[in-house]
């Protein structure tokens, strides 16, 4: 009888012990993945600001040379206006004084 008590409290020990041991391998296991998971949040973050950048870096460049493009335009449309404004200011003022006069 007393081999009997004994062993069962040998079991009860060694199933306390291995309750014990998987308690602490949890903890260990959801620290682990609490860290990993924080690892690779941050290598998300660190890769999308990355690939924010250089979208942000393409983005300039080609709103620049747009910019560069419109502003070449406009300056030969400027241009154009000039040439022409040369050509015929002398006939446009005539015509303005014609037309004033009739309308008087």
């Amino acid at each position: 009888m007393q081999d009997i008590i004994r062993k069962i409290v040998e079991m009860d020990e060694e199933a306390r012990r291995l309750k014990e041991q998987a308690e602490k391998e949890k903890l260990e296991s959801e620290k682990s993945i609490a860290e990993t998971k924080q690892k690779v949040h941050d290598e998300f973050i660190e890769r999308a600001k990355t690939r924010a950048a250089k979208t942000t870096e393409a983005e300039r460049a080609a709103l620049d040379k747009s910019w560069q493009e419109t502003k070449l335009i406009h300056q030969e449309i400027e241009k154009n206006l000039k040439s022409q404004y040369i050509q015929n200011k002398d006939k446009w003022i005539d015509e303005i004084v014609k037309r004033a006069k009739l309308t008087s």
